[in-house]
Protein backbone atom coordinates (compact mmCIF):
# COMPACT_ATOMS: atom_id res chain seq x y z
CA UNK A 1 0.00 0.00 0.00
CA UNK A 2 1.63 2.96 -0.70
CA UNK A 3 -0.48 6.52 -0.35
CA UNK A 4 0.48 9.86 -2.32
CA UNK A 5 -0.87 13.47 -1.88
CA UNK A 6 -4.40 14.66 -3.16
CA UNK A 7 -3.43 16.26 -6.50
CA UNK A 8 -6.69 17.53 -7.60
CA UNK A 9 -7.30 20.43 -5.23
CA UNK A 10 -3.95 22.30 -6.56
CA UNK A 11 -3.61 20.71 -10.15
CA UNK A 12 -6.69 23.03 -11.09
CA UNK A 13 -4.80 26.21 -9.62
CA UNK A 14 -1.79 24.54 -12.06
CA UNK A 15 -3.95 24.58 -15.32
CA UNK A 16 -3.82 20.72 -15.04
CA UNK A 17 -7.02 19.98 -15.08
CA UNK A 18 -6.91 18.32 -18.26
CA UNK A 19 -3.85 16.54 -17.32
CA UNK A 20 -5.15 15.24 -14.33
CA UNK A 21 -5.69 11.60 -15.04
CA UNK A 22 -2.26 11.20 -16.56
CA UNK A 23 -0.48 12.91 -13.87
CA UNK A 24 -2.17 10.30 -11.35
CA UNK A 25 -1.33 7.40 -13.79
CA UNK A 26 2.27 8.91 -13.96
CA UNK A 27 2.53 9.35 -9.88
CA UNK A 28 1.34 5.82 -9.74
CA UNK A 29 3.55 4.23 -12.30
CA UNK A 30 6.45 5.44 -10.79
CA UNK A 31 5.38 4.16 -7.72
CA UNK A 32 4.91 0.45 -8.94
CA UNK A 33 8.55 1.01 -10.51
CA UNK A 34 10.16 2.26 -7.45
CA UNK A 35 8.22 -0.85 -5.61
CA UNK A 36 9.38 -3.08 -7.55
CA UNK A 37 13.12 -2.55 -7.48
CA UNK A 38 12.45 -2.18 -3.48
CA UNK A 39 11.35 -5.40 -3.79
CA UNK A 40 13.76 -7.01 -6.17
CA UNK A 41 16.57 -5.39 -4.25
CA UNK A 42 15.47 -7.53 -1.46
CA UNK A 43 14.50 -10.51 -3.04
CA UNK A 44 11.11 -10.65 -1.94
CA UNK A 45 7.92 -10.52 -4.12
CA UNK A 46 4.51 -9.50 -3.11
CA UNK A 47 0.85 -10.93 -4.07
CA UNK A 48 -0.97 -6.88 -4.24
CA UNK A 49 -0.01 -3.39 -4.14
CA UNK A 50 -2.15 -0.97 -3.86
CA UNK A 51 -1.59 2.76 -4.58
CA UNK A 52 -4.13 5.44 -3.41
CA UNK A 53 -4.67 9.16 -3.57
CA UNK A 54 -5.14 10.77 -0.11
CA UNK A 55 -3.79 11.57 3.24
CA UNK A 56 -2.15 8.62 4.31
CA UNK A 57 -3.76 8.11 7.35
CA UNK A 58 -7.47 7.51 5.41
CA UNK A 59 -5.46 5.70 2.59
CA UNK A 60 -4.22 3.11 4.64
CA UNK A 61 -7.12 2.71 7.19
CA UNK A 62 -9.38 2.44 4.08
CA UNK A 63 -7.42 -0.34 1.98
CA UNK A 64 -7.02 -2.74 5.42
CA UNK A 65 -11.18 -2.29 5.79
CA UNK A 66 -11.61 -3.01 2.63
CA UNK A 67 -9.46 -5.92 2.20
CA UNK A 68 -9.86 -6.99 5.41
CA UNK A 69 -5.82 -7.08 6.66
CA UNK A 70 -4.68 -9.21 9.07
CA UNK A 71 -1.34 -7.24 9.83
CA UNK A 72 -0.40 -3.77 9.14
CA UNK A 73 3.40 -3.63 8.70
CA UNK A 74 4.72 0.16 8.51
CA UNK A 75 8.08 1.78 8.32
CA UNK A 76 9.05 4.62 10.64
CA UNK A 77 11.51 6.54 11.40
CA UNK A 78 10.90 6.50 14.97
CA UNK A 79 11.51 10.29 15.47
CA UNK A 80 11.27 11.38 19.44
CA UNK A 81 11.84 14.84 21.26
CA UNK A 82 11.14 17.95 19.00
CA UNK A 83 11.79 16.44 15.82
CA UNK A 84 8.91 13.90 17.08
CA UNK A 85 6.63 16.55 18.00
CA UNK A 86 7.54 18.76 15.03
CA UNK A 87 7.19 16.39 12.72
CA UNK A 88 4.31 14.23 13.61
CA UNK A 89 4.83 10.14 14.12
CA UNK A 90 2.81 9.25 10.84
CA UNK A 91 3.01 5.33 11.75
CA UNK A 92 1.95 5.94 15.46
CA UNK A 93 -1.68 7.64 13.86
CA UNK A 94 -2.02 5.06 11.58
CA UNK A 95 -1.84 2.44 14.15
CA UNK A 96 -3.97 3.93 15.91
CA UNK A 97 -6.54 4.73 13.49
CA UNK A 98 -6.32 1.20 11.89
CA UNK A 99 -9.25 -1.45 13.21
CA UNK A 100 -6.45 -4.48 13.16
CA UNK A 101 -2.92 -5.44 14.30
CA UNK A 102 0.36 -3.59 13.13
CA UNK A 103 3.58 -3.79 13.74
CA UNK A 104 6.61 -0.78 12.57
CA UNK A 105 9.86 -1.46 11.39
CA UNK A 106 12.56 1.16 12.21
CA UNK A 107 14.02 2.09 8.54
CA UNK A 108 18.20 3.03 8.59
Amino acid sequence: MCAYPLFEPWAGEMGLVSGYEALKDSVEADIVSRVNALADEAGVSYAMLHSEEGHVTHAITGVAEITRTDIVCLGTHAREGIRGAVFGNTSEKILHAVGTDGVTVIGT
